[in-house]
């Protein structure tokens, strides 16, 4: 049985320990100088279009997303993890869970690549490495993910890493020039292990 299994209202998400990593990648709690680069990728059209992130998002919204973080995760409401394969840990992208509040073995797993470092496979060695926690010590028992139909660089991150494509929700994303179809995944506690972190992201 899931750890999160059978708990009434929000419980708090654990902290990955020890922190999550492969090789040079490994995802982190927020700082607060992660506010200036989460601002910069906010900003990024490709972000805009694919996420719920608001069009005047600016930097007051960036230092309460990375201020907020913690005691998000303590209400058990999200978890949100810096992604980075540098040296000096500067931010790289961002992965995430978004528990369901109706159900607190169940959440929606997310993640976004800061403009200046995609195609090192960051999104898809962060989406593997946080999926794997939460499906084991993390105690969740579903993880859902959806991303746009168009969105074909996200859908290319998800591709051989376990995740089962369940369907398309039409109609579901609004944009500006009208609703898209979703693509939906999930993964699940009790299916094989994510495949390992190395890859590509498109």
């Amino acid at each position: 049985m899931s750890t999160r299994e059978g708990v009434a209202g929000r419980v708090a998400i654990a902290l990955p320990d020890p922190p999550l990593r492969d090789g040079s990648l490994r995802l982190r709690p927020p700082v607060a100088s992660d506010a200036e680069p989460v601002y910069e990728a906010c900003r990024d059209p490709q972000i805009l279009r694919y996420t719920r992130i608001p069009r005047d998002y600016d930097r007051v919204d960036a230092r309460a997303f990375v201020a907020g973080a913690e005691a998000r995760r303590r209400a058990g409401i999200s978890l949100e993890l810096i992604a980075t394969d540098r040296a000096d840990g500067a931010l790289c992208g961002v992965v995430g869970i978004v528990v369901d509040r109706h159900d607190q073995a169940r959440a929606e797993i997310g993640y976004w690549t800061h403009p200046h470092h995609r195609g090192r496979g960051i999104a898809r060695g962060s989406l593997v490495l946080l999926s794997r926690w939460a499906l084991g010590a993390g105690g969740f028992v579903r993880l859902d993910l959806t991303a746009s139909v168009e969105n074909h660089a996200s859908l290319a991150v998800v591709r051989d890493t376990g995740f089962v494509r369940e369907g398309t929700a039409r109609g579901a994303w609004p944009t500006p020039e009208g609703r898209e179809d979703m693509a939906v995944f999930s993964l699940l506690a009790r299916e094989p292990a994510v495949a390992p972190a190395a890859g590509h992201e498109t």
